[in-house]
């Protein structure tokens, strides 16, 4: 064996003996039979481990398995047909939906807060609403898996519903709402 080989044969020993410790410790501190907390005031007993994963807490010492029976993650590993993948897939692209949803609305709120400062954007006017649900119509159509936080500029071959130009990015829906309001002028 050469050097490198050495090196890398000791490496994957080393994680393999880490893991396989730390593991044997973790089942030696979970497995105690009680304790009593330092300080009573907050708990007199011991919390059960599923009362500290209800309580949005991450107990200091766990194993794989109750980690994992105790997370989101439970569903990925019961999946045991491809009818029951699917399933999942559907169900996390229906999360990833409502992620990019939310992250647009968002940011359409802090358009408007940004747009509000220029007397030329009167957030009364339904010309305004117009502009901020272009503005919303371009970053929904700018998510994807590639781009969860919507970039300002479309992807190559997507156009904007609002201007039907190819590839826009945000100051051209800002450009054209302006012009279509007789100003050649932008705050932005």
């Amino acid at each position: 064996m050469c050097t490198g080989d050495r090196d890398q044969a000791w490496k994957n020993f080393r994680e393999l003996y880490l893991g396989a410790k730390q593991s044997i410790f973790n089942q030696l501190v979970i497995s105690k039979v009680s304790c009593t907390p330092a300080n009573s005031r907050v708990y007199k007993t011991e919390p059960a481990t599923a009362d500290i994963y209800s309580w949005n807490h991450q107990p200091e010492f766990s194993d794989v398995a109750t980690s994992t029976s105790q997370s989101s993650l439970q569903n990925y590993y019961k999946v045991g047909s491809p009818t029951q993948a699917d399933n999942m897939k559907d169900t996390a692209q229906a999360a990833l939906i409502v992620f990019y949803d939310q992250t647009c609305a968002a940011y359409v709120q802090q358009w408007a807060q940004q747009l509000s400062v220029c007397t030329l954007y009167n957030a009364d006017t339904a010309g305004f609403s117009h502009l901020l649900s272009g503005l919303k119509s371009l970053c929904r159509q700018a998510c994807d898996n590639n781009h969860h936080l919507a970039p300002a500029r479309l992807l190559p071959g997507r156009a904007s519903p609002s201007t039907g130009c190819p590839a826009p990015v945000s100051q051209d829906i800002i450009n054209h709402y302006n012009q279509s309001m007789g100003s050649r002028m932008s705050c932005m």
